[in-house]
């Protein structure tokens, strides 16, 4: 090449980089145009990539005239694309693939820029479509709720509401840092991701070994056996790391077995029997899916819980008064059975009735009324029901007698109600919190039954176990609601239904957790009772046309 020649391509060059923002910018006007014009095949594909937000890429651009946000006028990507690639490779610490965010095609991409190869249009429209997923995915979650489980409310958030956080990152140039705020900042979810990079830790060391099968184990004995449930708990710091008594079980490893077995919702006899060497060998990567999968679920949530709030872990059987942001109060709950699952939602308790009658759904007066009448003729009797047809001024009392139970069909003229006393099913109180599945909080004559580990015997419906602590922590706000008040209303059994207005409605939240960490930190794994799981984590792990995007994602 002459040195004519050279100086003229140089020139050339040197022109075509100083080119003015216009040209860059109708560039990447022409390349949003083409990707959305009417019969262009969808999803929008950009580098053999499908876009996972496209309506918000349209937007975004849109609103910027189509000015690039992630180059600057000579085409060199801006500092802010490394941040945003450090926050997208972290989204693995809070459980989902940085894969999903393009990963492999924004390096391809960047290398082929910085090669000068071009392809900066693609890399501007993957950073934002990455920008975009990964900030619903953090707030909303990746999965929708609905498609997993449509008997569930839980709110969805249009794509809209991530181009404010998106120009935010543009404009600070911190997309790590608006990506990070989106994240529920609730301490449960950070000490969830705490739990999960520590099971990850232990699975790069190699896990544990199970501790082999074999009769009930007792303090006192010993053997191999022992030692492999000692190291067991150790690996999961749950016993020192000492090799004094090792093959003895001792006071400090009845200890240990007893921590082991709160954490996993067994009776803490310091036994190992089978249900506890069941959950002693559960897979270490088992583990680590539920601990992923419920990172999820609290993505679901509402950015605000409430103070105070109510929250029912269904997988769990609990329930907690948060106020301040911590736990005030805490009981067994029972919930509802596998085939009449307890749903998960949120809403807000507005009143409480004490001395509640019954209306009994129709599924259940079906299900459990009828059989049980046909069984023992005395049975409404005995348990306080009506039956009845019509409603307020319509409403007809019907002499049980004079039906023929043994060939009534799946349809039900009619409906029954249960008087309030001892043996209605609700109890003495129940808390209202009106939502489309009918579900509520109530006593329960059944006190039993708040003995069993798995609690899962109601109709959808959640039974506390301490009505009267907790119809006292809802009627605070209510001055005229003493303790004492409360009490008095729980004791009058038998009486009038009285319903009471709350003067501060309270959140409930019912959710399903299969894992979440102790105020100490410690992990808390649970049966999955309802089988949700699976499902869940299925959908993480499916791509993007497979998810089909659901209602919630932009």
């Amino acid at each position: 090449m002459t040195r004519a020649t050279l100086a003229a391509f140089l020139g050339f060059a040197a022109f075509t980089l100083a080119l003015p923002a216009p040209a860059q910018e109708e560039s990447l006007r022409q390349r949003v145009e083409q990707l959305f014009a009417e019969g262009a095949r969808l999803p929008a594909r950009v580098a053999d990539v499908p876009l996972e937000a496209p309506a918000g890429v349209r937007a975004f651009y849109a609103g910027r005239l189509y000015e690039p946000a992630w180059h600057d006028a000579e085409g060199a990507p801006l500092p802010r694309v490394r941040s945003l690639r450090r926050a997208l490779d972290d989204m693995d610490r809070h459980g989902l693939d940085p894969q999903r965010y393009h990963r492999d095609a924004l390096r391809r991409l960047l290398l082929e820029a910085e090669s000068g190869a071009g392809a900066r249009t693609d890399l501007e429209l993957l950073l934002t479509d990455a920008y975009l997923r990964a900030a619903h995915d953090l707030r909303s979650g990746r999965v929708d709720p609905l498609v997993i489980d449509p008997d569930s409310e839980l709110p969805t958030r249009p794509v809209e509401r991530y181009l404010e956080p998106l120009r935010e990152a543009v404009r600070t140039g911190r997309p790590g840092e608006t990506l990070a705020a989106l994240a529920p900042s609730d301490p449960g979810y950070a000490a969830l991701r705490q739990g999960l990079a520590k099971y990850r830790r232990l699975q790069r060391s190699g896990g544990w070994e199970p501790v082999p099968d074999g009769p009930l184990l007792r303090p006192g004995e010993g053997g191999a056996r022992v030692e492999a449930l000692r190291r067991r708990l150790v690996a999961e710091e749950f016993a020192r790391a000492t090799d004094a008594e090792r093959y003895r079980y001792d006071e400090a490893l009845v200890e240990a077995v007893q921590a082991f077995q709160r954490s996993r919702g067994l009776l803490a006899d310091g036994l190992v029997g089978r249900q506890t060497l069941a959950a002693l060998n559960e897979p270490l990567p088992v583990l680590i899916d539920r601990l992923i999968v419920n990172l999820e679920r609290w993505r679901w949530l509402p950015a605000e819980l409430g103070d105070p709030h109510i929250r029912v872990n269904i997988a769990g059987f609990r329930l907690q008064w948060f106020e301040d942001g911590a736990p005030g109060l805490e009981m067994p709950v029972i919930v509802g059975r596998p085939y009449r699952q307890t749903p998960m939602m949120s809403g807000r308790m507005t009143y409480l009735v004490f001395n509640p009658t019954w209306e009994v759904p129709q599924s259940i007066a079906r299900r459990d009324i009828v059989p049980a009448l046909r069984e023992d003729p005395d049975y409404l009797e005995r348990m306080g029901f009506q039956v009845l047809q019509g409603w307020g001024r319509d409403e007809v009392r019907i002499d049980p007698e004079t039906i023929d139970w043994q060939a009534l069909g799946d349809r039900l003229p009619f409906r029954f109600r249960q008087a309030p006393g001892p043996l209605n099913a609700l109890g003495r109180v129940k808390f209202m919190f009106p939502n489309r599945f009918a579900v509520y909080l109530h006593d329960t004559p059944a006190r039993n039954l708040f003995q069993e580990d798995r609690r899962a015997f109601s109709s959808g419906c959640i039974r506390v176990s301490a009505p009267g602590l907790l119809a006292e922590r809802v009627l605070a706000a209510n001055d005229s609601w003493s303790p004492e008040r409360v009490q008095a209303a729980l004791d009058a059994v038998g009486g009038e239904p009285r319903t009471v207005g709350l003067e501060r409605s309270v959140p409930v939240h019912l959710l399903y957790w299969t894992a979440w960490a102790g105020e100490d930190g410690v992990m808390h794994f649970r049966e999955d009772v309802y089988g949700r799981d699976a499902r869940v984590l299925e959908a993480l792990q499916s791509s993007q046309e497979a998810l089909m995007a659901g209602a919630s994602a932009p």
